[in-house]
């Protein structure tokens, strides 16, 4: 309650220059001898000045315009939320992007790492076919035809050096064919260039990423569940690339080249960069960090509640 404050050391401060007796109330302050001592002292346009300033800042705090913050410590001591929107996380410096994906509606898909790198749903579905209230926590996202362009965190994420992604899953179905399904990833076509995370044949999860001399494929064991929620987790750089199913490494490669990046794609949710293989289910709470979380941060993170 600082704003109290300062009224209280004005009453002091106006007492000890004029010699006047005055009575101080919370938002308030009033002269009630206005005799001076003509050494010195506060004539008496200057104690009314002092005064009404006192009051103007009691009323710019009851109107919510509080320039010098002064309000956000009394919502603080009130019991009151002044800390950021409850969407924003914060904890790990290295967590460049954080979607929930409980927007509901529209077509900004809100960050809450903190950042503000928001996505873009775009595509021919529309964006009220893009949300559900299905999700694994809240709200939850179904590409149909549709993607979240994640153009926004493309610059923060050097995919020369060790990176995660993870996501809440859930497919609808599998795709039986070559063919596979983009969560998440960048790359037009990942025999050539770039990264992924989806399905794969025989009803797979997997990570695919494109190193200097092959396709670096890493897959669940066959015959996944549809409509059974996942929680996938790749790691990829540092000469090494995992796969993690609900907390649980379940495959991974070791003495990898560098990865072949695909500069001209677009980071994306729920299909590859050429508008195709679009994910058919549902995705959630999705996760982006600057590094290679350790299988104990992993197993957490999947465990992590809403």
């Amino acid at each position: 309650m600082r704003g109290n404050a300062v009224r209280l050391t004005l009453a002091t401060t106006i007492g000890a220059l004029t010699g006047c007796t005055l009575l101080t109330a919370v938002g308030d302050l009033r002269v009630v001898d206005e005799s001076l001592d003509g050494e010195g002292g506060l004539d008496g346009s200057a104690v009314s000045a002092l005064a009404d300033g006192a009051v103007q800042e009691r009323d710019a705090d009851a109107a919510g315009g509080d320039p010098t913050g002064d309000a956000g410590d009394a919502a603080t001591e009130d019991g009151g939320d002044a800390g950021p929107p409850s969407c924003v996380e914060t904890g790990d410096p290295d967590l460049i992007a954080y979607y929930p994906l409980d927007d509901a509606t529209g077509t900004t898909v809100r960050d809450c790492s903190g950042n503000d790198r928001h996505g873009v749903l775009r595509g021919n579905a529309g964006a009220a076919a893009g949300w559900t209230t299905a999700g694994r926590f809240g709200g939850g996202y179904v590409p149909g035809a549709s993607h979240i362009d994640l153009g926004a965190v493309a610059p923060h994420l050097d995919e020369s050096k060790p990176f995660t992604v993870a996501a809440w899953v859930n497919a609808k179905t599998f795709s039986n064919t070559t063919n596979s399904t983009y969560v998440l990833g960048r790359s037009s076509d990942t025999a050539s260039a770039g990264w992924r995370i989806g399905t794969d044949v025989s009803k797979t999860w997997v990570s695919k990423l494109r190193e200097t001399s092959a396709v670096i494929a890493l897959t669940s064991s066959p015959s996944q569940l549809e409509n059974t929620w996942v929680h996938l987790t790749a790691t990829f750089g540092g000469g090494a690339a995992g796969l993690y199913l609900n907390g649980a490494l379940v495959d991974s490669a070791a003495g990898l080249g560098a990865m072949v990046t695909d500069t001209p794609a677009t980071l994306r949710i729920g299909s590859r960069s050429d508008n195709t293989q679009f994910f058919a289910g549902t995705i959630d709470e999705v996760r982006i960090y600057k590094r290679a979380l350790t299988t104990a941060e992993i197993s957490a993170l999947a465990a992590k509640t809403k």
